[in-house]
């Protein structure tokens, strides 16, 4: 499954990507791609939406101010978290079980044989020191593990229990590469998890002073990464420490680094 957060202030766009071989015969003809708009008296559901997952059945969800949108190309379903809060962050497990972030809220979503699609919260436990915790910016899956990234804390949830880490100074982006979080910080730079301790992670110093803006995982062993000044880059944790960091020399960065953009898609 592959996700990306989004914000779209009126509406939502599904856009099938077309592999189109020209000919000569079609050599003076022009098209374009397929887009339709939905609009949100269409969804009924509140016009911003965050982010955007597609489970094996090919349903479509999405973090909905109101709620969590399902479509399965015919019809739309809001599922509301409790007190209607927004979803900011969601991902899908290999089992179909959507795991969603919210404002001082996350948990998931399964399938129940007398309600349907049943919003399950995890909030009860989250230690009385840890709230509130406000948005859940991210929600990440690893193996078994769900992981909900806030601003100033990081969750776990693992076999039933709930670890928590704060950050006075904030937590940022966070990617996963070799089925290992990333995550970066302010003063921190860059950490990773190993175990339950958050440690340095490679060029983390570059990183304090050049904070990531997005971050994607590449492959197992690389992300793609851009950064507040000096854009795009690819980073290979694992690689030797001087050479795990490669900067990409490309004419979009200019554009990335003007409108500050904060999220991407892999094809």
């Amino acid at each position: 499954m592959q996700k990306t957060n989004i914000m779209r202030n009126a509406s939502i766009y599904i856009i099938p990507l077309l592999l189109i071989s020209f000919s000569s015969v079609f050599s003076n003809e022009r098209g374009s791609l397929f887009v339709r708009n939905y609009l949100a008296k269409e969804y009924k559901a509140h016009v911003q939406n965050w982010a955007v997952g597609q489970d094996s059945r090919g349903i479509m969800y999405f973090g909905n101010s109101d709620g969590l949108l399902e479509y399965d190309g015919v019809n739309w379903r809001l599922i509301p978290l409790p007190s209607r809060e927004w979803v900011r962050s969601l991902d899908i497990d290999s089992a179909g079980r959507i795991w969603v972030g919210g404002s001082n809220e996350f948990g998931y979503v399964e399938q129940s044989s007398e309600k349907g699609m049943e919003y399950i919260s995890l909030v009860d436990l989250v230690p009385a020191d840890a709230k509130p915790f406000f948005d859940i910016w991210e929600t990440i899956i690893i193996n078994d593990d769900v992981f909900f990234r806030a601003t100033n804390h990081l969750f776990r949830y693992s076999n039933g229990k709930l670890y928590t880490w704060k950050s006075s100074s904030g937590f940022g982006t966070s990617f996963v590469v070799n089925n290992t979080l990333f995550v970066s910080s302010i003063a921190e730079g860059l950490q990773y998890l190993k175990g339950n301790v958050l440690k340095k992670a490679p060029q983390w110093d570059v990183f304090a002073h050049d904070p990531i803006r997005l971050a994607k995982t590449y492959n197992n062993t690389v992300a793609f990464i851009g950064t507040a000044s000096k854009g795009f880059a690819y980073y290979s944790p694992f690689a030797h420490p001087d050479s795990c960091l490669s900067y990409i020399n490309s004419s979009a960065a200019s554009y990335y680094q003007k409108y500050h953009l904060k999220s991407e898609v892999q094809k």
